[in-house]
């Protein structure tokens, strides 16, 4: 397949000094560039250096923040590359231009979405084939997927269109202040169930319980839009049917196997999960955690779940639905359950021509946090996504871990977005990740020890044979 060819690194030597100002989230940004050490190397073409300062003179990309930035800004100005915002989130939402730049040569780029959606197409098409890093593995040829294409007339005929990656981090979103409700649903014989059904909910307050199924849905159309990996696509629908714009009113019908109906509404919120870690001892004895999301603002109650459940026998950790949130936090959670230096995995970068970068190995050191290194069994289904698999890479390789459930979505990714027309935003995958045996998790996911069938998968389902 043809790739736009990418030869030119923005530095042609290093060290590249990364210059983190003191602003909130600024320690949790350098532990991220530092994990991530490797994708700033190629998308830069050399070494970095983290930190507060460098050297005079020195190569150097800057975050600067200026209150006053409208909209997040990459620009060169002699041997310093800018991201300019008004948080830290809006200049790392500047450095998902780096290929960008690379790709155009151009001294400054905005975030801003292009003038028309012929305009936008052509930015998606040449994205895509400059970032995907799967075109080799899955021997997808990108030209022939879009020359076989229907002409584009708006966001969901591009959305079919990248649908076809099959690649959960790789999808067009008509727009990104997007959220989901606290639930997850399936399809199953072409009727999408809900699964899960938390009792705290405004759903379960209107009588709504698993394994009713969602009605007013168009499940074939979400189909087509979602791309995904095969098993973890039934989910990804549910999630779709189950989101909406943050602050707006989202309403869902039901119907019961009985044929009674019931329905609700809710708006989603920035913050799904207004308890987004729980535990408890099951009847068995067995200690019990659940993790919906990853925050750097839960540590501290991760810690305290792990001391209060300490002196159990066994801990079972749900991670079912937690499709992601902070690649740090869930490297620093993985570190838990270790008790010495481990290789976890590898990571590999696409490059922009076609080729990928040399694997980047994971050497984890025990976390300094509170740890659990007794039996553990660490519950997945095709919702256990993104930072999700990152928190559980590699664990499987000591005796006292397994896995149970479903294999995970997937996908780890590390995505970067692009504004395309309008509100709408591509995210596309830059990455591979790969478990310490060297298997590559993108499209397959973690595999579990002992599967559970749908109506198995539960903590209940789950506490067995330990």
């Amino acid at each position: 397949m043809a790739i736009l060819a990418i030869v030119k690194a923005l530095f042609e030597s290093g060290p590249i000094w990364i210059v983190v100002p003191d602003a909130p989230g600024r320690d949790e940004t350098i532990e991220l560039f530092e994990l991530e050490a490797p994708e700033m190397e190629a998308e830069l073409g050399a070494s970095v250096v983290v930190g507060s300062d460098c050297p005079s003179g020195a190569n150097a990309l800057v975050l600067e923040l200026d209150a006053r930035q409208s909209v997040p800004v990459l620009a060169r100005q002699g041997a310093r590359l800018l991201a300019r915002g008004s948080s830290l989130a809006e200049c790392e939402q500047a450095l998902s231009l780096l290929r960008t730049m690379r790709r155009l040569g151009e001294p400054s780029l905005t975030w801003a979405p292009a003038d028309t959606l012929d305009q936008a197409v052509a930015r998606l098409d040449a994205e895509i084939a400059t970032t995907w890093p799967s075109f080799e593995r899955t021997g997808i040829d990108w030209a022939r997927v879009r020359s076989a294409s229907e002409p584009i007339g708006g966001v969901d005929d591009m959305q079919r269109w990248v649908a076809q990656l099959a690649d959960g981090h790789t999808n067009v979103h008509p727009r990104a202040d997007v959220a989901a409700l606290p639930y997850s649903a399936t399809v199953i014989d072409g009727a999408l169930v809900l699964m899960d059904v938390p009792h705290s909910t405004t759903a379960w307050q209107a009588g709504v319980r698993p394994h009713d199924e969602i009605v007013g849905v168009d499940v074939a159309d979400l189909a087509a839009r979602a791309g995904a990996p095969a098993h973890m696509r039934p989910w990804l629908i549910g999630r779709r049917a189950l989101s909406g714009p943050i602050g707006e009113l989202h309403r869902v019908h039901t119907r019961r196997t009985d044929g009674s109906t019931r329905s609700w509404a809710e708006t989603p919120g920035a913050n799904t999960w207004p308890t987004p870690v729980e535990f408890r001892r099951l009847p068995s004895g067995t200690a019990y955690m659940r993790i919906r999301r990853w925050h750097r603002d839960d540590e501290t109650t991760i810690d305290h779940a792990l001391g209060e459940l300490a002196g159990r026998d066994r801990l079972l950790v749900d991670l079912r639905g937690n499709a992601g949130g902070s690649l740090v936090t869930a490297v620093a959670f993985r570190r838990r359950f270790i008790h010495e230096s481990t290789r976890t995995g590898a990571v590999r970068f696409s490059r922009g021509d076609g080729t990928l970068t040399a694997a980047s190995n994971y050497d984890d050191v025990p976390s300094d946090r509170t740890r659990w290194l007794g039996r553990t069994r660490f519950l997945t289904d095709a919702l256990t996504y993104s930072a999700s698999e990152d928190a559980i890479l590699g664990l499987d390789q000591h005796p006292q871990i397994d896995i149970a459930g479903q294999p995970s979505g997937g996908g780890s990714g590390r995505a970067r977005r692009v504004p395309l027309h309008g509100t709408s935003v591509l995210t596309v995958s830059t990455a591979l990740t790969y478990d310490h045996l060297g298997n590559c998790i993108e499209g397959t996911g973690i595999p579990v020890a002992y599967r559970l069938d749908d109506d198995e998968l539960s903590p209940a389902g789950a506490d067995h044979d330990w």
